[in-house]
Parts: C-alpha cells; structure tokens; sequence
C-alpha cells in the first residue's frame, strides 16, 4: 500500500512563528477569563435581585402582621357572651364533677393504706385464707368454660383491657374448624393439623406417654447417677 504526501506551500504572510502562535493563544485565554468573568458577574446581580426581593416580601408579610395585630381582627374573641347563665350552668357542673372525683380518689387512696395496714399486721395463715377466698370469689364470677376436643388456644392479651365491649367477648369460644366436634373423627385424624406437612403424630400430651425408659439420653443420665453414688457413697445416701 502506497502512502502519497501532497506538500503544501504557504505565503509569507500566511506562516506564524511559534512567538505569533502563543500571543494568539494568549488573547484568546484573556478573551476566555473576560467573559467567564462577565458571566459571574452577571450571576451575582441575579442572586442579589432575589435577595433583595425576598427580604421587601419578609418587610411585607411584617408589617401585615402589625397591621393585624393593631387592629385586632385575629384575635381570639374572648368577650362575654349574653347566655352568661348557660355558661355559669355549665361551669358549675364541671366543678361538680371535679370535686366528686377528687373526694372519690382520696377516699379510694385512705381505704388502700388501710388495707395494706391492716394486712401488714396480719399472720400468714389469714393471709392464705384472704387470697384463697378472692381466688373462688374470681372463679365463681367468671367460671372455667368447658373446651372442645382439640380446640385451639387465642389469648385474648394481658398488657392491657379496657372498658371496650370488645374485651367483653368470649374469647373461648370456638371458631372456624374448631366448631365441628373432632371426637366422632377417626383416630388417624384426631391429629392437630391433620393432613398438612406440618402435623405431628401425637393427638395431646395427656393421652401420650413420653417416658422413654430406652432413650440414650435417659440411660446415660442413670448410668452417670449410679457412678456418682459408687464414687460418693455417703453423699448419694444424704440424697
């Protein structure tokens, strides 16, 4: 492949020396700062004109408020109206039941330091027999509720129970599957979460006997007992 190199003349007037090169390259910098200058400063102004004018919008929206003040159109209307029975009604009954409820809680306050007194001086037998009596007086108000075969437990919460009707509810009450009486079932379906992955073979711990007398564990634990009793013979009897 053949490269061909095609020599260009220039006039005179047309060369530039290295010295003619850099004056051009210089003006053309300061050409360059010139304008990057004029356009800074063209951004200060601008910057400045939206200060000025948000500060006169500040000055403004003041001495509005002034204004406003002075004149009093934003103020609350606290000036006596003409029911001035009905209001005097009304406050009476507030102060009413302010004091009823101060009297209640120190009567309330004075009977607790009384109990607890009078608790302190007592013996642990009344003691005993006091909290046996609460205990039934609790059951027979809210009695034990027969549950059904494999019902499952909701804890109704602990933390907290107000005065809602929802706190009200029974909460051991069946629901859902739990409705249908799992007694008349076969006994391979008398399972909890029959027929899913997640069941267990063992209907409840009542009818299981978990007493594994060939367990390893179990064995071990006997074995490691009898060798204790052999090594320490007078401290196996105080057991």
């Amino acid at each position: 492949m053949l490269i061909y190199i095609n020599n260009i003349f220039f006039f005179r007037g047309q060369r530039a020396t290295l010295s003619q090169q850099a004056e051009i390259i210089s003006a053309k910098e300061e050409d360059n700062d010139e304008e990057a200058y004029r356009l800074a400063e063209l951004e200060k102004e601008k910057k400045a004109e939206v200060i000025y004018a948000n500060i006169l919008s500040e000055k403004a929206a003041e001495e509005e408020a002034k204004k406003a003040v002075d004149d009093g159109s934003n103020l609350i209307d606290d000036t006596d109206k003409d029911d001035d029975e009905v209001e005097y009604e009304m406050w009476r009954q507030r102060e009413l039941s302010r004091i009823q409820r101060t009297i209640q809680e120190r009567e309330d306050f004075f009977k607790q330091q009384e109990e607890l007194t009078h608790r302190d001086q007592m013996t642990e037998e009344e003691r005993n027999a006091i909290e046996e009596l609460h205990l039934k007086e609790a059951a027979e108000k809210q009695p034990k509720r027969k549950w059904k075969f494999l019902q499952k437990y909701y804890h109704k919460g602990a933390f907290f129970q107000g005065e809602d009707e929802i706190y009200e509810r029974d909460y051991s009450k069946p629901t859902g599957e739990d409705r249908f009486d799992k007694e008349n079932l076969p006994g391979v379906m008398q399972k909890k979460r029959w027929g899913l992955k997640s069941n267990t073979k063992y209907t409840h711990l009542v009818a299981e006997d978990t007493t594994r007398f060939d367990d390893n564990l179990f064995l071990e634990g006997q074995l490691q007992k009898t060798k204790r009793g052999r090594e320490n013979p007078k401290e196996e009897r105080r057991k």
